[in-house]
């Protein structure tokens, strides 16, 4: 009980960190990260919001290559740190449920691994993961490609058998691109089981 409330306050704490106007480094206001069931505020490389109805809260470690995720589902908690895994980047969602009457524990877990990126033209990149060990494709697609970062990228992509595409307000370079796709369509990916 202690942990879901010190959780809880982690949400509040980040949500009030993006909202409030002294917080944004150099006057700059939040970006946001919108799609049919994708929506967030973010800010300094941290996202707050909802992804398909469920609170969501994300940051990306810049110095350490390293992304931690935390969503609520059905009253869990459920956590995802991206970083080196042997010789891959990636992470696990995983959630459990307990069935008290039987004595037994469920799980639900997601895979996620980076399987590369390149840039495919002036404004266009792809990124490719492995989600539950299938390959998705990710395009991303900038109205401008400045200084080594998409400039209002939307990231689109296909996995089980769903269409899923958001648009990102901000700037973004490869690394934060794909640690963004990671967290958000691995989160998305969960939901959907």
């Amino acid at each position: 009980m202690m942990k879901k409330i010190s959780n809880l306050v982690g949400v509040a704490f980040l949500t009030c960190l993006l909202l409030t106007p002294k917080t944004w480094a150099h006057g700059d206001a939040p970006s946001k990260i919108q799609g049919a069931e994708v929506n967030l505020v973010e800010r300094n490389h941290a996202f707050a919001g909802e992804i398909l109805g469920n609170p969501i809260f994300g940051v990306f470690n810049e110095r350490t290559a390293t992304s931690t995720v935390q969503l609520r589902h059905n009253g869990k908690t459920i956590s995802l740190t991206i970083g080196e895994i042997g010789h891959q980047y990636g992470g696990n969602l995983s959630d459990f449920i307990t069935d008290r009457e039987k004595g037994e524990i469920q799980s639900t877990t997601t895979e996620i691994r980076f399987l590369g990126a390149e840039k495919t033209g002036p404004t266009t990149g792809r990124i490719a993961l492995s989600i539950d060990q299938n390959v998705v494709p990710i395009q991303v697609t900038g109205q401008s490609f400045e200084n080594g970062h998409f400039q209002h990228p939307k990231f689109e992509a296909t996995f089980n058998g769903k269409s899923v595409s958001f648009e990102f307000s901000g700037e973004a370079c490869f690394s934060y691109s794909a640690n963004l796709a990671m967290m958000i369509f691995g989160s998305f990916s969960h939901l959907l089981k």
